[in-house]
Protein backbone atom coordinates (compact mmCIF):
# COMPACT_ATOMS: atom_id res chain seq x y z
CA UNK A 1 0.00 0.00 0.00
CA UNK A 2 2.91 2.42 0.61
CA UNK A 3 4.92 1.67 -2.28
CA UNK A 4 3.05 0.51 -4.70
CA UNK A 5 3.12 2.92 -7.18
CA UNK A 6 2.31 6.90 -7.67
CA UNK A 7 -1.58 5.81 -9.27
CA UNK A 8 -2.89 5.76 -5.64
CA UNK A 9 -5.49 3.55 -3.76
CA UNK A 10 -8.57 3.32 -5.95
CA UNK A 11 -11.76 1.68 -4.12
CA UNK A 12 -14.79 0.77 -6.95
CA UNK A 13 -18.23 1.51 -5.44
CA UNK A 14 -18.94 -2.07 -5.13
CA UNK A 15 -16.21 -2.44 -3.09
CA UNK A 16 -17.01 0.65 -0.75
CA UNK A 17 -20.44 -0.54 -0.41
CA UNK A 18 -19.55 -4.07 1.10
CA UNK A 19 -16.53 -2.46 3.17
CA UNK A 20 -18.49 -2.71 6.62
CA UNK A 21 -20.07 -6.03 6.21
CA UNK A 22 -16.82 -7.77 4.70
CA UNK A 23 -15.63 -11.42 5.79
CA UNK A 24 -12.35 -11.63 6.83
CA UNK A 25 -11.13 -15.10 6.12
CA UNK A 26 -7.49 -14.76 6.82
CA UNK A 27 -8.51 -13.32 10.38
CA UNK A 28 -11.21 -16.50 10.86
CA UNK A 29 -8.41 -19.02 9.65
CA UNK A 30 -6.25 -17.93 12.02
CA UNK A 31 -8.23 -17.96 15.17
CA UNK A 32 -9.74 -21.55 14.17
CA UNK A 33 -6.95 -23.66 12.83
CA UNK A 34 -5.00 -23.48 16.41
CA UNK A 35 -7.54 -24.22 18.70
CA UNK A 36 -8.95 -27.34 16.50
CA UNK A 37 -5.38 -28.95 16.49
CA UNK A 38 -4.69 -28.38 19.92
CA UNK A 39 -8.35 -30.36 20.73
CA UNK A 40 -6.61 -32.73 18.21
CA UNK A 41 -3.36 -33.19 20.63
CA UNK A 42 -5.82 -33.34 23.42
CA UNK A 43 -8.06 -36.14 22.05
CA UNK A 44 -4.76 -38.03 22.03
CA UNK A 45 -4.11 -38.38 25.89
CA UNK A 46 -5.23 -41.61 27.03
CA UNK A 47 -7.66 -39.84 29.45
CA UNK A 48 -9.52 -38.63 27.22
CA UNK A 49 -9.69 -41.65 24.58
CA UNK A 50 -13.05 -43.06 23.58
CA UNK A 51 -14.08 -45.64 21.27
CA UNK A 52 -15.26 -45.00 17.77
CA UNK A 53 -18.73 -46.09 18.97
CA UNK A 54 -19.12 -43.46 21.45
CA UNK A 55 -17.79 -40.67 19.08
CA UNK A 56 -20.40 -42.11 16.63
CA UNK A 57 -22.77 -41.80 19.63
CA UNK A 58 -21.78 -38.27 20.52
CA UNK A 59 -21.75 -37.10 16.85
CA UNK A 60 -25.68 -38.42 16.24
CA UNK A 61 -27.03 -36.74 19.58
CA UNK A 62 -25.33 -33.37 18.16
CA UNK A 63 -27.35 -33.18 15.14
CA UNK A 64 -30.47 -35.07 16.95
CA UNK A 65 -30.16 -31.57 19.32
CA UNK A 66 -29.99 -29.50 15.95
CA UNK A 67 -32.73 -30.61 15.19
CA UNK A 68 -34.48 -29.77 18.69
CA UNK A 69 -33.40 -26.43 18.45
CA UNK A 70 -34.93 -25.94 15.29
CA UNK A 71 -38.39 -26.96 16.38
CA UNK A 72 -38.00 -25.12 19.31
CA UNK A 73 -37.00 -21.67 17.73
CA UNK A 74 -39.98 -22.57 14.81
CA UNK A 75 -42.35 -23.08 17.82
CA UNK A 76 -40.95 -19.58 19.71
CA UNK A 77 -41.74 -17.90 16.04
CA UNK A 78 -45.19 -18.92 15.63
CA UNK A 79 -46.28 -19.04 19.21
CA UNK A 80 -44.52 -18.18 22.47
CA UNK A 81 -43.82 -20.53 25.39
CA UNK A 82 -43.43 -20.01 28.97
CA UNK A 83 -40.04 -22.75 29.00
CA UNK A 84 -39.34 -22.64 25.98
CA UNK A 85 -36.15 -20.37 26.19
CA UNK A 86 -34.58 -22.15 28.94
CA UNK A 87 -35.59 -24.90 26.97
CA UNK A 88 -33.53 -23.58 23.77
CA UNK A 89 -30.61 -22.36 26.08
CA UNK A 90 -29.77 -25.85 27.73
CA UNK A 91 -29.75 -27.70 24.16
CA UNK A 92 -27.52 -25.01 22.43
CA UNK A 93 -24.93 -25.60 25.89
CA UNK A 94 -25.55 -28.94 24.93
CA UNK A 95 -24.79 -29.10 21.43
CA UNK A 96 -21.92 -26.56 21.97
CA UNK A 97 -20.25 -29.22 24.86
CA UNK A 98 -20.13 -31.80 21.71
CA UNK A 99 -18.93 -29.68 18.78
CA UNK A 100 -15.43 -30.06 19.12
CA UNK A 101 -15.39 -34.05 19.12
CA UNK A 102 -18.01 -34.25 16.29
CA UNK A 103 -15.68 -32.19 14.45
CA UNK A 104 -13.05 -34.25 14.94
CA UNK A 105 -15.37 -37.83 14.40
CA UNK A 106 -16.35 -36.31 11.41
CA UNK A 107 -12.57 -35.77 9.64
CA UNK A 108 -11.80 -38.48 10.94
CA UNK A 109 -14.30 -40.46 9.13
CA UNK A 110 -14.00 -38.50 6.23
CA UNK A 111 -10.59 -38.83 5.87
CA UNK A 112 -10.67 -42.87 5.89
CA UNK A 113 -13.24 -43.29 3.26
CA UNK A 114 -10.76 -40.73 1.35
CA UNK A 115 -8.25 -43.41 1.95
CA UNK A 116 -10.32 -46.36 0.93
CA UNK A 117 -11.65 -44.61 -2.37
CA UNK A 118 -7.56 -44.46 -3.39
CA UNK A 119 -6.92 -40.64 -3.32
CA UNK A 120 -3.38 -40.14 -3.12
CA UNK A 121 -1.82 -39.04 0.65
CA UNK A 122 1.41 -38.47 2.18
CA UNK A 123 3.08 -41.11 4.43
CA UNK A 124 0.17 -42.82 4.91
CA UNK A 125 -2.16 -39.56 5.52
CA UNK A 126 -4.60 -37.94 3.57
CA UNK A 127 -3.43 -34.12 2.23
CA UNK A 128 -4.69 -31.80 3.25
CA UNK A 129 -6.00 -33.16 6.08
CA UNK A 130 -9.69 -33.16 6.29
CA UNK A 131 -10.47 -30.30 8.97
CA UNK A 132 -14.27 -29.07 9.92
CA UNK A 133 -15.55 -26.23 11.60
CA UNK A 134 -19.34 -26.82 12.34
CA UNK A 135 -20.49 -23.10 12.56
CA UNK A 136 -22.20 -20.53 10.80
CA UNK A 137 -20.99 -19.87 7.66
CA UNK A 138 -20.30 -16.21 6.08
CA UNK A 139 -23.42 -14.86 3.60
CA UNK A 140 -22.47 -14.57 -0.33
CA UNK A 141 -22.80 -11.52 -2.54
CA UNK A 142 -23.57 -12.28 -5.96
CA UNK A 143 -23.89 -9.19 -8.49
CA UNK A 144 -24.83 -9.36 -11.93
CA UNK A 145 -25.29 -6.91 -15.05
CA UNK A 146 -29.41 -6.50 -15.55
CA UNK A 147 -29.58 -7.10 -19.05
CA UNK A 148 -28.17 -10.78 -19.10
CA UNK A 149 -27.62 -13.20 -16.26
CA UNK A 150 -24.21 -13.86 -15.61
CA UNK A 151 -22.31 -13.88 -12.53
CA UNK A 152 -20.14 -10.78 -12.55
CA UNK A 153 -18.77 -11.27 -8.70
CA UNK A 154 -19.40 -12.99 -5.55
CA UNK A 155 -18.20 -11.22 -2.10
CA UNK A 156 -17.91 -13.08 0.83
CA UNK A 157 -20.17 -11.04 4.19
CA UNK A 158 -20.36 -11.34 7.92
CA UNK A 159 -22.67 -14.47 8.60
CA UNK A 160 -24.40 -11.82 11.13
CA UNK A 161 -25.82 -9.74 8.92
CA UNK A 162 -29.85 -9.08 9.64
CA UNK A 163 -31.97 -8.56 6.71
CA UNK A 164 -32.42 -4.70 7.07
CA UNK A 165 -28.86 -4.84 5.83
CA UNK A 166 -28.83 -7.29 3.27
CA UNK A 167 -31.89 -5.20 1.56
CA UNK A 168 -29.87 -2.18 1.71
CA UNK A 169 -26.80 -3.44 0.29
CA UNK A 170 -28.45 -5.13 -2.68
CA UNK A 171 -30.86 -1.66 -2.98
CA UNK A 172 -27.71 0.39 -3.28
CA UNK A 173 -25.96 -1.29 -5.86
CA UNK A 174 -29.59 -1.83 -7.67
CA UNK A 175 -29.98 2.13 -7.58
CA UNK A 176 -26.46 3.28 -7.42
CA UNK A 177 -24.81 1.32 -10.05
CA UNK A 178 -27.34 -0.34 -11.53
CA UNK A 179 -26.64 -3.86 -10.77
CA UNK A 180 -28.86 -7.09 -9.89
CA UNK A 181 -27.87 -8.19 -6.51
CA UNK A 182 -28.83 -11.05 -4.04
CA UNK A 183 -27.26 -11.79 -0.55
CA UNK A 184 -27.67 -15.52 -0.01
CA UNK A 185 -26.87 -18.20 2.52
CA UNK A 186 -24.69 -20.84 1.97
CA UNK A 187 -24.17 -24.43 3.23
CA UNK A 188 -20.34 -24.11 3.80
CA UNK A 189 -17.03 -22.45 2.45
CA UNK A 190 -13.53 -23.98 1.55
CA UNK A 191 -11.24 -22.20 4.23
CA UNK A 192 -9.02 -24.22 6.22
CA UNK A 193 -10.36 -25.40 8.39
CA UNK A 194 -13.65 -25.61 5.99
CA UNK A 195 -16.74 -23.82 7.07
CA UNK A 196 -19.70 -26.31 7.19
CA UNK A 197 -23.27 -25.15 8.60
CA UNK A 198 -23.78 -26.27 11.93
CA UNK A 199 -27.56 -27.06 11.19
CA UNK A 200 -27.47 -28.95 8.60
CA UNK A 201 -28.28 -33.01 9.29
CA UNK A 202 -26.00 -35.15 9.70
CA UNK A 203 -25.90 -36.39 6.10
CA UNK A 204 -26.13 -32.46 4.82
CA UNK A 205 -22.78 -31.62 6.92
CA UNK A 206 -21.07 -35.16 5.65
CA UNK A 207 -21.41 -34.10 1.40
CA UNK A 208 -20.55 -30.51 2.85
CA UNK A 209 -18.06 -31.04 4.25
CA UNK A 210 -16.49 -34.07 1.66
CA UNK A 211 -17.59 -31.15 -0.93
CA UNK A 212 -15.76 -28.75 0.36
CA UNK A 213 -12.70 -30.49 1.37
CA UNK A 214 -12.20 -31.22 -2.46
CA UNK A 215 -11.98 -27.75 -3.25
CA UNK A 216 -8.67 -27.89 -0.86
CA UNK A 217 -7.33 -31.20 -2.22
CA UNK A 218 -7.42 -29.43 -5.81
CA UNK A 219 -6.07 -25.89 -4.64
CA UNK A 220 -2.59 -27.76 -4.72
CA UNK A 221 -3.26 -29.17 -8.06
CA UNK A 222 -3.58 -28.32 -11.54
CA UNK A 223 -7.22 -28.33 -11.62
CA UNK A 224 -7.46 -26.31 -8.70
CA UNK A 225 -4.91 -23.59 -10.40
CA UNK A 226 -6.50 -23.81 -13.13
CA UNK A 227 -10.89 -24.47 -12.08
CA UNK A 228 -11.53 -20.11 -13.34
CA UNK A 229 -9.97 -20.35 -16.32
CA UNK A 230 -13.01 -21.43 -18.00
Amino acid sequence: LLFGGSGGLHISPVEMATSPFLFDILTWELSNLPDKWVHKLNRLLPWSSSTREERIEETLRFFEVGEEIRDLEHQLTAEPATNAPANLKKLRKERSSLKAGVEETLESELGSILSHEGLPSWTGFIFPPVDVALVGPPRVLVISPRDKIERMKTILLKPDMDVEDMETLEDKLFREENLSALVEDLGGVATYPTIVRADLSLRGAAVTAAHEWLHTYWFFRPLGWNIFSS
